[in-house]
């Protein structure tokens, strides 16, 4: 598939990055893109890319975050720039750019903004000397991933030398961050970070861009009370890399018949979001992100929190009502559904209620989203099946 025309941005002006911000509103993290990259080109696909399948797999599951995160922008995104992502990492034999076809928006920075950009965000650092501060399992751990999935950025930072291989490259890996951090900043969308770009970003006490935090803050508190029904910390032993609102991968993996391969569930989510439920849904998520772009509520869109919230609580109890023998007649008065026994008007069994409200009564969108809920409360660790398919694939 072909992708979308490139953007190119020439200069550092706001006429410049609305070129950006007219149709685009996230900017991915590239470990975020190469995680979903070798996750659909499976197992077979890394080896045949010259890298180790094992290591990759360990590095992929480290990285659950960011492939939730991929399918979860896949659904609700328009479409996903892919920022000089081909100067990071040599490309495999089904690059993602070809894979996600007009989906995927090729962008170019020129070298003058890059450079710049860079400057001022080592200048920051060389001021706070702050890879001294990082514990050196921190640093043993960005190294192997970064040797894990063939990162290939070395950049010329002067006055960031540093005598050890290992801290070069974090250095490295840290000033990439926060250069894309810097083109969110200057687009005014949502900086889609790696969690472990993210840690070390925190842990040197180095702010992220402040739209992007908090809008993803208001995500995070708006959907917070999905956490304990889906994603509970007893129930999910890979709780810590969801986020609180419900991600489509559970609900894509557990759809009838079974996804056979990675390429099949990437073509189930590119489905689902041509669909009118997932039309519905990335309308709905856009409202919500529109507001908090613009520092306000859309209390019409988050009514729907509290509606799909209301049904997944009354799903939690095991205490369904029978019916036994009888025979059930089920019909619409005008729009309103209605059951009948044997002529008889009949109280709704909470079963029967739900299934009714799902079907007949639930928008679109707080269907999928009820949907995804109900999924992602079903595993209890999801990587042992997404670790199946990218084996087979």
């Amino acid at each position: 598939m072909v992708s979308s025309p490139t953007v190119k941005i020439e200069e550092n002006t706001s006429a410049e990055w609305e070129k950006f911000s007219a149709t685009l509103d996230v900017v991915p993290d590239p470990m975020v893109l190469r995680t979903a990259e070798l996750f659909l080109n499976g197992r077979s696909g890394v080896v045949a890319h010259g890298l180790n399948p094992d290591v990759v797999w360990d590095t992929i599951d480290k990285n659950l975050h960011g492939l939730l995160s991929f399918y979860d922008a896949l659904l609700t995104r328009e479409r996903l720039p892919l920022i000089q992502y081909w100067e990071t990492f040599a490309s495999p034999r089904r690059p993602l750019v070809d894979l996600l076809g007009p989906l995927a928006v090729p962008v170019e920075i020129a070298s003058s903004v890059y450079e710049s950009a860079k400057e001022n965000l080592i200048d920051k650092l060389i001021a706070q000397q702050p890879l001294d501060k990082l514990p050196e399992e921190m640093i043993n751990d960005v190294v192997e991933e970064l040797g894990a999935f063939a990162y290939d950025w070395h950049p010329s930072l002067p006055g960031l030398q540093y005598g050890r291989g290992e801290h070069q490259q974090v250095a490295e890996f840290l000033i990439g961050g926060m250069v894309f951090g810097s083109y969110a900043q200057a687009t005014g969308t949502d900086h889609l970070i790696q969690t472990k770009r993210s840690r070390l970003l925190v842990a040197l006490s180095v702010p992220e861009p402040r739209l992007s935090k908090w809008r993803y803050e208001q995500e995070q508190e708006l959907f917070a009370d999905f956490k304990q029904h889906c994603t509970a910390e007893g129930d999910n032993v890979r709780a810590d890399d969801f986020d609180a609102a419900p991600t489509v991968l559970p609900y894509l993996l557990l759809q009838k018949p079974p996804p056979t391969g990675t390429m099949d569930l990437l073509e189930r989510c590119l489905q689902l979001r041509e669909e009118k439920l997932g039309r519905d849904y990335r309308d709905w998520y856009g409202r919500l992100r529109r507001g908090w772009s613009l520092g306000r509520d859309d209390p019409q869109a988050e009514k729907s929190i509290s509606a799909v919230l209301k049904s997944l609580r009354e799903r939690m109890p095991d205490d369904d009502v029978k019916t036994g023998g009888l025979t059930l007649s089920i019909g619409m008065q005008g729009p309103v559904p209605s059951a009948m026994v044997e002529g008889v008007p009949l109280r709704w069994p909470r079963w029967l209620r739900l299934w009714v409200v799902d079907h007949f009564v639930m928008k679109p969108h707080r269907h999928l989203l009820l949907r995804m809920s109900l999924s992602q409360r079903r595993y209890r660790d999801v990587t042992l099946d997404l670790h199946r398919l990218w084996s087979r694939s």
